[in-house]
């Protein structure tokens, strides 16, 4: 378990994170908006990969609350500490910019639909609403679930990791919304 990190802090960056997200989906929102120069990725596409990525990350941190409690869970949980990678990340804050290939399962549709993205948006709330309550359970829960790239996180990682990738391409969709704005 993790002590860098404080978890409710984390947990409540991605719920501010999630708040301006909605506005961008809202229906004066920029949500077909693209900038090749920052981006080949529309707003939309940006923010339904980043929820794809929320249900993934924070479902790994669930499953190893879970698996605390003695719960099977749909990850392997580990107790490597192939991490290195990962952790210069977490400490960073922040993920660098350049273009990145998205695993498939976090990939986003080429022209996603807002209604389903905010359907998307809805669900990872009740996901923060989950891991909200399993709060304390999370901060004491032991084993590590692999990030593909980045190494095994325990719990507490993950809600970091959530925390700076959803904060990143926030940052990147008001970066294309500005951009169009100025067109």
């Amino acid at each position: 378990m993790s002590d860098r990190f404080d978890p409710a802090a984390e947990l409540a960056t991605v719920e501010q994170s999630l708040d301006a997200m909605s506005v961008l989906l809202g229906d004066d929102g920029p949500f077909h908006a693209r900038a090749e120069s920052i981006s080949a990725w529309s707003v939309g596409q940006q923010i339904e990969h980043t929820l794809l990525a929320l249900e993934s990350s924070l479902g790994a941190a669930l499953a190893i609350e879970a698996s605390g409690r003695g719960e099977g869970t749909a990850f392997d949980i580990v107790e490597i500490d192939e991490r290195a990678t990962g952790l210069a990340l977490l400490v960073r804050g922040k993920i660098p910019r350049g273009r990145a290939k998205a695993f498939k399962r976090v990939s986003p549709g080429e022209q996603p639909i807002a209604d389903d993205v905010r359907a998307k948006l809805d669900r990872v709330r009740e996901i923060v609403a989950n891991v909200k309550d399993r709060l304390a359970n999370l901060s004491s829960a032991s084993g590590r679930v692999v990030h593909p790239l980045l190494g095994a996180f325990d719990a507490v990682e993950w809600l970091r990791f959530s925390s700076i990738h959803t904060a990143h391409h926030l940052e990147i969709s008001i970066e294309i919304w500005e951009t169009m704005l100025m067109e």
